[in-house]
């Protein structure tokens, strides 16, 4: 992402992109389910999502994911990291830097998540 950033910033320098929104990201659909599954993984939970409900509720987004074609085509840009890559490095990074971790809801409320 940082990457991406940059490249936004150089592009912005050569006064191309000004006052657009970009993407980044790896145009593949990931639902809540699979993320919140992978980042369990991840980091070595035995948790497993509590969602309740099937299908797709009225008025409710099926699928989206991010299309970054516009960021590549100004700047050329492409992810150098992989979702999984980039999510094991994040959970390794706040193990490495525990004061940074805000306590979720969740946590503060006492109350278990679940995703209805």
């Amino acid at each position: 992402a940082v990457a991406a950033y940059l490249a936004i910033w150089e592009a912005l320098g050569r006064g191309q992109g000004r006052g657009e929104a970009f993407n980044a990201g790896d145009g593949k659909p990931h639902n809540v389910r699979e993320l919140v599954s992978l980042i369990c993984r991840l980091a070595g939970s035995s948790v497993e999502p509590d969602v309740r409900g099937a299908g797709v509720p009225a008025g409710e987004i099926d699928r989206q994911w991010v299309d970054a074609s516009k960021l590549r085509a100004l700047t050329g840009w492409e992810p150098a990291v992989r979702l999984e890559e980039g999510l094991r490095r994040t959970i390794e990074w706040y193990r490495a830097h525990p004061a940074a971790r805000v306590p979720a809801p969740a946590e503060r409320s006492g109350t278990p998540a679940v995703l209805d």
